[in-house]
């Protein structure tokens, strides 16, 4: 609770803290939590931290949001998968695509490679065949 009335002579003036912030005893206005940490709830004397895979990049923030598929926590924040990797929601690093498939940044899975391709382990694009050769299988690890 905290009190912004100057002089006040009664704890009828105190009001609880909001969501989003913290006071602690004797306070004149709440604090807002700082980006790492939210509160759900009013009248609170802390702020949690953000759970692994979401975020709370904002001060003041009323509950943790999870990272969506094609990103990944770091440091708080949700950051796009780099290619040739890819995540599925609320992760905390992403996962390298296996030979045989690829992916683009921001990916919440791998694709195959497709027929005339081939894909090394993390490929961010699929590989023609060189010329002389060539492939009829979806999904190549090699030429």
């Amino acid at each position: 609770m905290y009190n912004s009335e100057v002089g006040s002579i009664s704890n009828e003036a105190c009001v609880f803290c909001p969501a989003g912030s913290y006071c602690l005893q004797g306070a004149h206005e709440p604090w807002p939590c700082w980006p790492g940490t939210f509160q759900e709830q009013q009248g609170q004397t802390k702020c949690s931290d953000c759970p692994a895979g979401t975020e709370c990049w904002a001060p003041g923030m009323i509950a943790a949001t999870p990272c969506p598929a094609g990103t990944y926590e770091l440091n708080d924040q949700c950051m796009v998968t780099p290619p040739g990797t890819y995540s599925s929601a609320s992760s905390t690093q992403p996962k390298v695509c296996q030979a045989g498939f690829f992916s683009y940044a921001g990916a919440a899975e791998c694709e195959e490679c497709p027929v005339g391709t081939f894909c090394e382990q993390e490929s961010s694009t699929p590989i023609l065949c060189p010329p002389g050769f060539f492939n009829d299988k979806a999904g190549a690890m090699s030429f």
